[in-house]
């Protein structure tokens, strides 16, 4: 059984409505493409660095994905990046809400233990 391909970012856009269309773009070559940032939850942020929303793609399929995302033309609100830039960059939101959620529950815990030694 051959194992998945990691996910890897290749471009970050200003603009959440034209992520969702290059997405779509990606969508349609046949390669899945997945969105992630801070206009992606429920109270949408999109102003400054909170509207830059990540795509990612198959590791396998990065090149093709660059190849369909520079096709589109030059746009302003379009950043691909480089194959280096590629894995590197903030952990996604899922394992974020996890570290987040964890230092909370250590951290009530903690002061629980506090409360009831004094």
């Amino acid at each position: 059984m051959a194992l998945p391909d990691s996910l890897v970012r290749v471009a970050e856009v200003s603009d959440p409505m034209a992520a969702r269309v290059y997405a779509a773009m990606l969508d349609s070559a046949g390669i899945p493409a997945s969105m992630q940032g801070e206009s992606r939850g429920p109270y949408a942020l999109t102003v400054g660095d909170w509207a830059v929303t990540t795509i990612w793609v198959a590791e396998s399929h990065g090149d093709d994905a660059v190849a369909v995302l520079t096709g589109a033309g030059p746009d302003p609100a379009l950043t691909i990046l480089t194959p280096a830039q590629r894995s590197t960059g903030p952990l996604p939101d899922s394992v974020r809400m996890v570290a987040w959620t964890m230092a909370v529950i250590l951290g009530l815990s903690a002061l629980i233990a506090l409360v009831r030694f004094l």
